[in-house]
């Protein structure tokens, strides 16, 4: 796993980190978490084809899904953050997602009963700013791991009657002819690349070429793993 040496996982960190993941006070109007659009329910991803942020508002992307992200290199569809420190920074200034300011949100978390308490016990201070809130929900999503499908237990615990016949069948397929695994690969059921995979000639969302800049980078996207799905 890719864990930060400043950002150790700790039993407080990841209570607290929880508690933000569910906190309203992020979103300026008190209405939307994290857990608004990574639904635990649908896998902490977003049933529909693109999440909805403050008032209502539509997005251009769903909500992708939070799993196994102690083993990921950089997140977002288009890769533009290479930690999840530095991911959970950006919601919460989308004007499409959570639109509130860092300091709003700390002198709201600061009215609220049990936070000082918690965010001394997991960083001992109590003089806490944005990047303690990014830290603890860092350690949270990284403790949301999926590692016991039926799969698993077929093929790392050799359980031959953990898949159906069928779903053998589709096994099969899946690392062979049908060659899925190329992009979707064991053990996390995703590479570490961002890929055009040509759905369209003139991509509407220019994915990773939107943030670069780049040419060649338009219509990419990190692939998304399939654990959970």
């Amino acid at each position: 796993p890719v864990l930060p040496y400043d950002n150790p996982l700790t039993t407080e960190g990841i209570a607290l980190g929880r508690r933000l993941f569910y906190e309203t006070a992020l979103a300026r109007d008190h209405d939307l978490s994290c857990g608004s659009c990574h639904i635990q329910q649908h896998a902490f991803s977003d049933p529909r084809q693109y999440s909805q942020g403050l008032d209502g508002q539509q997005g251009s992307r769903n909500a992708m899904a939070l799993v196994n992200l102690a083993w990921n290199h950089f997140f977002f569809w288009d890769a533009r953050a290479l930690s999840l420190e530095l991911q959970a920074f950006e919601p919460v200034r989308d004007h499409r997602e959570l639109f509130n300011s860092w300091g709003e949100i700390i002198q709201r978390l600061r009215e609220r009963p049990g936070y000082d308490a918690m965010f001394d016990a997991a960083f001992g201070t109590m003089a806490y700013d944005s990047l303690h809130v990014a830290y603890a929900l860092a350690q949270f999503e990284r403790t949301l791991i999926s590692f016991d499908s039926p799969f698993d237990r077929f093929h790392y615990g050799c359980d031959s009657t953990a898949l159906t016949p069928v779903q053998q069948r589709g096994k099969d397929l899946f690392f062979g002819k049908a060659h899925c695994a190329d992009c979707h690969e064991l053990p996390l059921f995703q590479d570490h690349t961002v890929i055009n995979i040509g759905l369209d000639s003139i991509p509407v969302d220019q994915g990773m070429g939107a943030h670069t800049g780049k040419p060649w980078h338009i219509g990419r996207f990190k692939t998304p793993t399939l654990r959970n799905i």
